[in-house]
């Protein structure tokens, strides 16, 4: 039965992979736009607005252990029927969001290999990429866990080499950092509170580990202990790789330039090191929207299935199946199904960010 279960590391690289996917390339730009020389506090800011929802599902966690998450805690706490409503947003907001990242991923992959005929021809390469994902998913939950971990490492790697700048080169000069203390922008905490739009997208997932608390080494316990240290993992590793970012390019350079320009800021010129990074960073992103889309998928199909369990859907019996290795294979076909349709009929991004963030947004309202 171990085979079926994974340990606290494991649950903690889940939660991590699920917030940490493209947001940490693309929001420290928009941030530093809008916050100037400051920004990276934004970030923390974010967390602490999160904070009393994050404490909140961590002791509803312990009130009523078991997966599904918020759909557990609704239903138990409200009644079968706002259960249903809590879940099926929670659910849907999340398949937005796999769709989403979907359609970057495509528009990634066809901008970085030049065969453009991945955007001409999307609904098939979007379905052959869902099928993937299903097969992939058929997999014991522990297996997958070894699958995310090394995947999770290789899609660290342009982060930890920013942070390893950090620690090993603090008193770059500036020439090199295109910043002079001069040039520093004035604190404006209302500049601040304005990023949370641009960061809160990169906190969604805090939770997962409560989904699948039953296949944890542990328990519940477990899951609640994934959930903070990743949530407060997550959060330094944001502040801290965009405060480096800034340090090195400055607001201006960070807002202009973005992440691409990091190595030419550091004073590296050699176009090799530079073409190095960049490929690494671009193949690091398109990782990271691939191994987020995994893990939504491998964890979210369980609060389908545990609707399922209680009743709560169309076709119960059948959606309640798993396979020899007890993953939901009928909830993670509908998952898959439904993930594929988003992005294949509504590639507008701005839509499906917002049925992404409403789905999840009204849920954790109802709770």
């Amino acid at each position: 039965m171990n085979s079926h279960k994974v340990s606290l590391l494991v649950a903690i690289l889940i939660n991590v992979n699920i917030m940490i996917g493209a947001a940490i390339y693309i929001g420290p730009p928009q941030i530093a736009a809008t916050a100037g020389s400051y920004s990276f506090l934004g970030w923390i800011l974010c967390a602490a607005v999160f904070l009393p929802v994050v404490l909140s599902i961590n002791c509803l966690s312990h009130i009523y252990p078991g997966e599904a998450g918020l759909y557990l805690y609704a239903r138990k706490t409200f009644g079968s029927s706002l259960g249903f409503f809590c879940g099926w947003l929670y659910f849907l907001g999340f398949v937005g969001a796999e769709a989403l990242q979907t359609v970057v991923l495509i528009q990634a992959l066809a901008k970085f290999s030049g065969y453009y005929q991945l955007i001409e021809y999307a609904w098939f390469f979007k379905a052959i990429f869902f099928l993937l994902i299903f097969l992939i998913c058929q997999l014991s939950i522990s297996r997958l866990g070894v699958i995310q971990s090394y995947i999770t490492f290789a899609k660290l790697i342009p982060i930890l080499f920013v942070l390893l700048t950090l620690f090993l080169s603090p008193f770059i000069s500036s020439t090199q950092q295109g910043v002079e203390l001069a040039n520093i922008d004035t604190f404006s905490f209302t500049s601040i509170v304005q990023t949370i739009p641009f960061a809160i997208f990169g906190f969604w997932g805090f939770e997962s580990s409560c989904n699948i608390s039953g296949r944890i080494k542990g328990g519940n316990k477990q899951a609640s202990r994934a959930l903070l240290i990743s949530f407060f993992l997550v959060t330094t590793i944001y502040a801290l790789f965009h405060l480096q970012t800034l340090l090195v390019m400055g607001s201006g350079g960070l807002a202009q330039n973005k992440i691409e320009g990091f190595i030419v800021s550091l004073g590296w010129k050699n176009p090799i090191y530079i073409k190095m990074f960049l490929t690494i960073l671009s193949v690091s992103i398109m990782v990271s929207y691939f191994n987020t889309i995994l893990s939504e998928v491998t964890t979210y199909s369980f609060i389908l299935q545990a609707m399922a369990k209680a009743k709560d859907l169309f076709m119960s019996k059948k959606i309640i199946l798993s396979n020899k290795n007890l993953q939901p294979t009928v909830a993670i076909a509908i998952n898959c199904s439904m993930a594929y349709f988003m992005a294949a009929f509504i590639p507008n991004e701005k839509e499906l960010i917002a049925i992404a963030n409403l789905g999840i947004v009204f849920s954790f309202v109802i709770v």
